[in-house]
């Protein structure tokens, strides 16, 4: 089903706007999705996450657990984990005075990460890959020492790490 505006209202109207209030369906045609594999969530802290560089601990109460996170805005600090499973999830705080950051899972080609938004979003999927196949698998989060034109700062974080199992 596609809802699409015509821009144009009956002549009784005060405005084109639509709105849609529910949706209700009987059945879907198409078969719902396999479920997820469920993901266990390891902490910034945890020995099996290497970082290099210079990153600092910074508490705060809207962090995962409740307390701490990792955090660097310098080019090239990074943080490289092995796991385990077909899926793997960055989490951090996504806002205003976040910067950006590459990621590379298996020696894949980076993908750009930018962790700005306009007010901030804790516990954030910020990256998120599935479809890996079992087996081991890498993946390194490394600070650009950059950020979006809107951001006010080049900061990234770790606050956790959801995966099947760490290595």
């Amino acid at each position: 089903m596609t809802i699409t505006s015509t821009g144009t209202r009956n002549a009784l109207a005060g405005s084109t706007r639509i709105e849609v209030d529910a949706i209700e369906v009987d059945t879907l045609l198409d078969p719902p999705p396999p479920p997820v594999e469920e993901l266990v969530r390891f902490e910034e802290g945890d020995a099996r996450l290497s970082y290099g560089g210079g990153w600092i601990e910074v508490s705060g109460g809207s962090y995962s657990a409740g307390s701490t996170t990792l955090s660097s805005g310098l080019a090239g600090d990074s943080v490289t984990l092995s796991f385990e499973g077909d899926a793997v999830r960055w989490i951090a705080l996504a806002g205003p005075n976040r910067g950006i950051a590459q990621v590379t899972v298996n020696d894949n080609d980076p993908v750009t990460v930018d962790l700005y938004q306009p007010t901030n979003l804790p516990q954030s999927a910020v990256f998120e890959t599935d479809g890996l196949g079992a087996g081991p698998h890498t993946m390194t989060i490394t600070s650009t020492g950059t950020r979006n034109a809107l951001a006010g700062s080049t900061r990234i974080e770790v606050d956790a790490i959801e995966a099947e199992a760490l290595n």
